[in-house]
Formats: structure tokens, sequence, C-alpha cells
């Protein structure tokens, strides 16, 4: 079964198309209507009455409130119950959603209860933009844009409603024929690109010899954000958080560069076994062009990674004020916690001849972390630089010490 859910009193003449193309393709649908004010386009499969009584309140008790957005929090409360109850029967293959903001902010909520893996659709008029905000988007979401408003359906719309609708459709089928991972849990690796961070080609073998499932996560790409809300989920039960570079200090958070709120937190709130290293953190990444960089970090050594982003240097006082930040999240951790200190360079940029390198560097990230770590956090400096594959052999190990045996 295929869920449809949106407003029926704004967007209905999308859903029902939607709901017409994929039962022509043979696939059973269900509409959940989320709308709260105007005369719904069609029926419901479950109505907006339906939806509010799950919630304990009544459809009068909504539209007296006279607030949209509180209007639109219950709704979604009252469908993701629904959804939740639809996916754990086995009945939910899928879900897709259409909106602007308003059902954008609906569908995200209520997507955001079913586990990775199940296929979810937005078709969104804001599609790429900022309203689309890394903390509320399901890390395996599926987004088609609108391209024009959603108002009527005209050929245009029609495509790009099609474009949904296979989307969604194409993948409930793999869905139902691919491999169940509920209860699965895998390793969870940080890293970059092969052109800055090494280590997975040695380490991932060894940690798979070992008996893991391993994923892999390119922080400075943005998965930061995935990487901590599956370990939220418990879908990671062990993480080697080998690269920092969204770890942005106090300074820096807000300016513009790549930053990760909540990074570092989430492994050490659920208990479950970690490795870190400073990884990247000689650079912060820039993804915008080079003159909208602020001006303070404009003289600094820099690295053109490609046409979307930028690698911009640490200060030493930025490289002291993110092991601060390291030492202060691992400290408000549980569970058993090592940091392991490439001594000889923390990316392929921090080495001689490397744009980027500093033999102060890996002294100034020590002495500040050990000036506040807590006994608790195992600390190993390595004589080694973080792309040498003993690197990648010493992190398996005393991950495999810290980890309950496969």
């Amino acid at each position: 079964m295929i869920v449809i859910l949106g407003t029926l009193d704004t967007k209905g003449d999308k859903i029902a198309y939607i709901k017409q193309l994929l039962e022509a393709r043979g696939a059973k649908t269900l509409v959940i209507d989320g709308g709260v004010l105007g005369t719904p386009f069609f029926k419901a499969d479950i109505p907006r009455e339906e939806v509010i009584r799950s919630t304990g309140r009544s459809l009068e008790e909504i539209g007296s409130l006279g607030e949209e957005a509180e209007a639109i929090r219950i709704m979604a409360e009252g469908a993701s119950r629904i959804v939740a109850d639809l996916y754990s029967s086995g009945e939910l293959e899928g879900i897709i959603g259409v909106g602007g903001t308003m059902g954008t902010s609906l569908f995200l909520a209520v997507a955001a209860v079913l586990p990775v893996g199940v296929p979810k659709v937005i078709f969104s008029t804001t599609a790429f933009t900022s309203h689309l905000r890394p903390e509320l988007v399901p890390p395996d979401l599926i987004v088609i844009p609108a391209v024009s408003d959603v108002w009527g359906l005209s050929s245009l719309a029609r495509r790009m409603l099609e474009n949904a609708a296979g989307a969604v459709w194409g993948a409930a089928r793999m869905y139902r024929e691919g491999e169940d991972l509920q209860g699965k849990t895998f390793l969870g690796i940080t890293t970059l690109g092969i052109t800055a961070l090494r280590y997975v080609q040695w380490l991932t073998p060894a940690l798979e010899e070992m008996g893991y499932q391993v994923v892999m996560f390119h922080v400075g790409g943005g998965q930061g954000w995935p990487f901590e809300q599956l370990v939220g989920q418990g879908v990671i039960s062990g993480v080697l958080d080998l690269c920092l570079i969204d770890l942005c200090p106090g300074s820096v958070a807000g300016r513009g560069f790549l930053s990760v709120p909540g990074r570092l937190e989430t492994a050490g709130r659920k208990g479950i076994p970690q490795v870190i290293a400073p990884g990247g953190v000689d650079f912060f990444t820039w993804p915008g062009p080079l003159e909208a960089m602020p001006e303070d970090f404009r003289g600094r050594r820099k690295h053109q990674h490609n046409e979307l982003a930028w690698a911009v240097e640490r200060s030493l006082d930025e490289v002291a004020e993110t092991a601060e930040l390291v030492a202060a999240r691992l400290n408000r951790g549980q569970g058993p916690r090592a940091i392991v200190i490439p001594q000889l360079g923390f990316s392929e940029w921090d080495k001689p001849g490397g744009a980027f390198y500093d033999p102060e560097r890996s002294g100034v990230f020590t002495h500040a972390l050990r000036a506040q770590l807590s006994p608790e956090v195992k600390l190993v400096g390595l004589k080694a630089h973080i792309n040498d594959p003993a690197f990648a052999a010493e992190a398996a190990r005393i991950f495999s010490s810290l980890s309950p045996s496969q």
C-alpha cells in the first residue's frame, strides 16, 4: 500500500491525479487528509475528522484555534500515529506527499516516524530551498520539485506529478522485493572524499573481517545530519567518527561554513562504542562562491576542491577551540569512548607540501583536548598521518577493544 498524504482542501486535484496514476499501475493507495479549513476536493480514505480524533480533539476545536501552525502540528500528530500503525501492521510500502510550505511541513513530520529505507517522496514547491532544513528532513527523503506553483493541473504540473508518482511507485516495488532492514544495525564511519581522507580503503575491510557491516558517511558533503539521525534511531550501533570537519567552534558556527549542530553528541547519549579522530580539523568547508566568504577568512590559505566547495584553513586558535568542543561533548557522553590523534597530520592537505601543512597543529589540538578531557575517555597519540595504513589499523583495533564481539 502507498499512502498519499496532503491537504485535500488546497491540493486535492494533485492528490487525486497521483492516486489515479498509481492505481492505474496496480498500486493500492490510501489517502490521508491533513487539511483543516476548506472543503475537501474528494473524500479521503482517512478523512480529516478521523485524523483529528486520533489526537483526542475535534475538527471544531482545531478550526477555532486561529493558528495555522498549531493546527498543522496537530494534524501531523494524528497522521503520524496512523502512519506508524500502518507500518507496524506491515501494510505500508511507501508514502508520498504534496505541498507548499504547509503540506511539506505536514509531510516531513509524518515521514519522520518511518524507519530508513521505507520510500518517502515529497512533491514540493519548497524543494532545494532553505525551508527544507536538514534537521527536519528524513535522511532518505526523495524530493521532486514542483517547478511551477501547484495551483491547477497544467501540462507542466501533470508532468512533474507523473515524475513524483513514478518515483514512489518504483521505490515501493523495489522496497517490496528488497532486503528487509528492520532490526539490522550498522557500524558508521565518517569521512571525506578520497582526495582528503583515505583510511576507509584499509579500515573497512579490517572491520568487515571482524564481522561488522559498515556504512560510510561523507560529512564534508553534509551527511553529518543523517549520520546523527541514524545513530539516534538505533540504526547505527557503533561509530568511528573520524572526520569532524562539520564540527565548528562557536567563533565560526553560523558564519556560512559547513556546520552541523549536535555533531558528536548522539552516540554519547545512546552509550554506543565510539572511536573519534580529528580528521579534517585542519580546515573548514565553504559551500558558496569565494566572494561571498566572510572577509576575515579570505586572506587565509585556501584550496578549491571543485565548483561546489572551498577548503579554508582553520587557525590554531580555532583548532584549540574545536578540541575543547570535542572534549566537552565526549565528557557528557556515556559508553566506551576513545579518541585517536594522528600526530603527523589530519588530512592529505596537512602533510609536508600540502596546502594546509602545519607541524604545530596536532600538538595544539592534543594540548587543548588533554586539558579538558575526562579520564573516562581513552586518549591515544599515534605517530602516524591520518592517511597512513597504521592509523586505520589502530582505529580498528581500538574499536574492537571497545565493542562487544560480533
